[in-house]
């Protein structure tokens, strides 16, 4: 996903638009430290989309399960450097949902236990869901 179209799509299915473009730096600061959304280096600008694709498809599904409140407090980690891998936020959406805090939140990534090792959804299961929306409605 080119990166205007991540902030503008980020901002519209959080609500935190001035959040948006830190989740752009920590994408590229991830490419920059040479870590790739499927462990194999490609180029920069590549590499940096899928990781934006790989964050707004969790955060499409969070939302569909948790609501839009949940993904909001997910993306304003970033005003406080806490960035989360995708394969973090479901466990933080089940910590946030049951009352955790950032704090928490930072704690159970430090000690590991955000980490899932569940099939991260693609931006092509997002827009297959959309088709399914669409044709069902």
């Amino acid at each position: 996903m080119e990166k205007e179209i991540f902030v503008s799509k980020l901002s519209e299915l959080s609500g935190e638009a001035k959040c948006a473009p830190v989740w752009v730096e920590w994408a590229e600061e991830c490419v920059a430290a040479r870590q790739y959304i499927d462990f194999n280096e490609k180029p920069d600008d590549i590499a940096v989309a899928e990781w934006l694709d790989s964050v707004y498809a969790t955060l499409y599904f969070i939302r569909k399960q948790y609501g839009k409140e949940i993904v909001s407090k997910i993306v304003r980690l970033s005003a406080v450097k806490l960035c989360l891998y995708p394969f973090e936020m479901v466990s933080a959406a089940k910590e946030l949902q049951n009352g955790g805090n950032e704090q928490r939140i930072l704690r159970l990534m430090e000690e590991g236990y955000l980490v899932s090792s569940e099939k991260l959804p693609t931006i092509e299961d997002v827009e297959e869901d959309l088709k399914k929306i669409k044709n069902d409605s």
